[in-house]
């Protein structure tokens, strides 16, 4: 099982479909299909890259304006029929017209990934082969689990939490009654940024054991070392394109680390 990424091209369907706010990913998941075209001249040149894929392969449809707005199964391997004219189902800028059958098993139309969701960044060109080891996502998305970022699901909890909060007592214990006890398990991803270890020795250091925030002792003392207990915290924050330096980071106790972060 190989992974590949593909372009939808949002300019190739005709004026009438774009008045419906029809886009080429719409058609790729009403038609069941992934789609490729050349203009004249330029005949096959698309077909090669059909002819790569294998039954089982999975696709990633990639539209230039949202992101990664489906993920699909490949059902069969390429006909090699090349259709033109009225045969074609799709294109009209285009001469030539390939199709492959594909299972779309996961619509984010409405919520695209994104290269914070573990995907490679799409560049120039149509179609791009996933190493799999660089982009180990894809072999999650490849089962159909569901798909979400790490602070997305923390989003949806707190969410649905300030929802209870707001429902009756006696509908929450209710449905507390009928719930079941063990919880399951769903799959998540994570975007990681390495951090420069000595950055945060340096800021512990410099801390020495009292809260940059509060000027409190740390609370209590790490089972490893027996070192006072304080996190280091970015102040802009890395995934806001802020630096990993010791001007930008702080040593907080636990409760004014959750502070800077939940608190008004």
């Amino acid at each position: 099982m190989s992974f590949y990424v593909i372009n939808t091209d949002k300019d190739a369907i005709d004026p009438t479909r774009k008045a419906k706010d029809l886009s080429t990913s719409d058609l790729w998941f009403e038609h069941c299909r992934a789609f490729a075209g050349d203009h004249a001249g330029k005949k096959g040149k698309h077909a090669s890259v059909f002819e790569k894929l294998e039954k089982n392969d999975i696709i990633f449809m990639y539209h230039s304006a949202s992101g990664y707005v489906g993920i699909g199964r490949v059902l069969s391997e390429w006909d090699r029929k090349i259709h033109e004219g009225n045969n074609r189902l799709l294109y009209t800028k285009e001469i030539y017209e390939y199709r492959i059958p594909v299972c779309w098993f996961s619509d984010r139309r409405q919520h695209p990934l994104k290269v914070e969701h573990g995907l490679p960044q799409q560049r120039g060109g149509s179609w791009h082969k996933i190493d799999e080891k660089r982009f180990p996502a894809v072999l999650l998305y490849s089962q159909n689990y569901p798909i979400q970022t790490l602070d997305e699901y923390e989003k949806n909890l707190n969410n649905s939490v300030e929802k209870s909060l707001l429902d009756s007592d006696d509908r929450r214990r209710i449905r507390l009654t009928q719930a079941p006890t063990k919880p399951e398990t769903s799959a998540a991803i994570v975007t990681i940024y390495k951090r420069n270890p000595d950055v945060v020795a340096e800021v512990l250091k410099r801390a020495n054991g009292i809260c940059e925030l509060c000027n409190s002792l740390a609370p209590f003392t790490r089972k490893s070392d027996g070192s006072p207990y304080l996190e280091v915290h970015h102040k802009l924050p890395l995934a806001m394109r802020g630096l990993d330096t010791e001007k930008n980071a702080l040593a907080l106790c636990p409760n004014c680390h959750r502070k800077e972060h939940f608190g008004q």
